[in-house]
């Protein structure tokens, strides 16, 4: 029986190992809700960080896009220059 079930304890020793078990638990809880609590803390900065690098990054990509379409406005402008004739520029000097 006591290989399947334990040994047998007295009630006296029980009730005070129990009492010290009770204060062990205690204190392994106390400990378990406070890295609960440090962990969730974490949590929240990785997230506030997550969401500002996020915002971050949604800027930087419309400053890209804006300076592209500003690259694309000008590109015309480019095209005309280069519409004047090679036998012209090659006569100023040009290139």
């Amino acid at each position: 029986m006591e290989r399947v079930y334990g040994k047998i304890r007295n009630p006296d020793e029980n009730s005070e190992r129990t009492e010290s078990d009770r204060n062990g638990l205690t204190e392994k809880l106390i400990q378990s809700y406070e890295n609960r609590i440090a962990l969730q803390n974490q949590l929240t900065l990785a997230h506030d960080r997550e969401m500002t690098l996020l915002a971050d990054k949604s800027k930087l990509l419309d400053l890209l896009s804006a300076e592209k379409e500003e690259k694309c406005a000008l590109m015309p402008l480019l095209e005309e220059k280069e519409k004047v004739p090679n036998w012209l520029l090659r006569l100023v000097g040009a290139r």
